[in-house]
């Protein structure tokens, strides 16, 4: 299918990005949707519509609902050329029923039960744009964040001995330029995102090797085992002795693949 819904308690995930379109709608409680310039609260009947490649997270307090959608590119490649005036949707569309649809034609899968469920959808696209307005896509934020995914794959293949201006060169960017722009989409310092991926990779390697610290240190791209035990107690609060074993970093700042990870965190409950 093209498209996936659930509905959650108490949903809270970190900043995250991804090629579909996420509709959130709360059903109870309240919600922030926060974006890279701004934060939206909803009330109970309020939509937000997240485009393509934002930076967002969604944090909602003990006693909301919250349903969300995600629509991807294949969905309807006519309809997502656009996006909604209005990212806080005045239109009140039948959310719950349209959910109620995938719940149960995804649980029943009768004969064509994915399309039936992808064209009520079109439909509510449809009507959305109608009563909200409309404006194209801009293409610029798309292709920066390509670029930010392949910059982000090539610290991923070679984060052991990857260099700042190494980077720079690959990419043709000035130093100057390349700071601010990967700040800007990271949220984070070049130097502090490596750091995020070298401990991560750290973390695999404590987790499924008995390797000598020494040897984790250096294959991370760690020079000395003293800054090696600085940076992983800074990122993660722990000594690499005292790590516990069901430990997870989950800082998704240091991870830009949005199929490499969850950003949902462990509080939220997933309930249908």
């Amino acid at each position: 299918m093209t498209l996936w819904a659930a509905r959650y308690r108490n949903l809270r995930n970190i900043d995250h990005y991804h090629d579909e379109v996420e509709i959130v709608f709360l059903e109870e409680g309240k919600a922030d949707v926060i974006t890279e310039d701004e934060t939206y609260s909803l009330h109970p009947g309020q939509a937000y519509y997240i485009p393509q490649w934002m930076i967002h997270r969604i944090v909602t307090n003990t006693e909301s609902q919250v349903i969300t959608f995600l629509f991807s590119p294949e969905f309807d490649p006519v309809l997502l050329r656009y996006r909604p005036k209005n990212a806080l949707l005045k239109v009140d569309l039948p959310w719950r029923r349209l959910f109620a649809l995938y719940h149960d034609e995804k649980k029943g899968k009768e004969a064509f039960h994915s399309k039936k469920i992808e064209e009520a959808f079109r439909l509510a696209f449809v009507e959305l744009f109608r009563k909200e307005g409309f404006v194209p896509v801009v293409g610029k934020a798309k292709k920066t964040m390509r670029l930010m995914q392949e910059m982000a794959k090539a610290i991923e293949e070679d984060y052991a001995s990857l260099t700042f201006e190494s980077l720079c060169k690959r990419f043709s960017y000035s130093p100057s330029h390349f700071s601010r722009l990967f700040e800007s989409m990271t949220g984070l310092t070049f130097t502090t995102y490596l750091s995020y991926v070298r401990i991560e990779k750290a973390i695999q390697l404590l987790k499924g090797n008995e390797l000598p610290m020494t040897e984790i240190a250096s294959r991370c791209g760690f020079s000395s085992i003293r800054n090696f035990n600085r940076v992983f107690k800074k990122i993660t609060s722990y000594s690499p002795t005292a790590l516990p074993r069901d430990y997870e970093l989950t800082k998704a700042e240091a991870r830009l693949f949005p199929e490499a990870f969850d950003p949902t965190e462990r509080t939220s409950i997933r309930i249908d």
